[in-house]
């Protein structure tokens, strides 16, 4: 009879093999599964009174951006026409969780930590995307 592995070799087993690319179907499922936490998380921070008013204006300007036909980049070209409205949602999005600190976001937030981590991250990025002018401007 054989015995098993250590706890530890296991870990470093499985370590040393990457986990495969999920594909665009899968990655697609993902977003739809957590798109109610993150507009959860969204309603929740809007709806408290700690939030300045001045990010949930800023929210409400991206939104009303989003839905209108009026765009900077037209979204019928490919690619860069939708770009502008990821960029500003993301940058909307960004700006209103540095207006709180993390503890309030993780208390809102209903999943796991790391796709809060996640999602923190991707708003970031996206609004390292804004000119550095309109970063100034709303602040960090």
């Amino acid at each position: 009879m054989t015995m098993p592995p250590p706890e530890d070799a296991v870990h470093r087993i499985d370590d040393a093999f990457p986990t495969p690319a999920r594909s665009r179907v899968e990655l697609a499922r993902e977003v739809v599964m957590v798109l109610p936490a993150i507009l959860d998380l969204l309603r929740r921070l809007l709806t408290d009174p700690a939030v300045p008013r001045s990010r949930k204006i800023l929210v409400g300007v991206a939104l009303a951006y989003l839905v209108s036909p009026i765009d900077l980049i037209p979204d019928f070209i490919p690619v860069l026409g939708r770009f502008d409205d990821v960029v500003l949602a993301a940058f909307a999005v960004d700006r209103l969780f540095k207006s709180v600190p993390p503890e309030v976001r993780e208390r809102y937030w209903i999943g796991s930590a790391d796709t809060l981590e996640l999602i923190t991250g991707i708003a970031a990025w996206g609004a390292e995307m804004v000119p550095p002018l309109v970063r100034r401007l709303f602040g960090p």
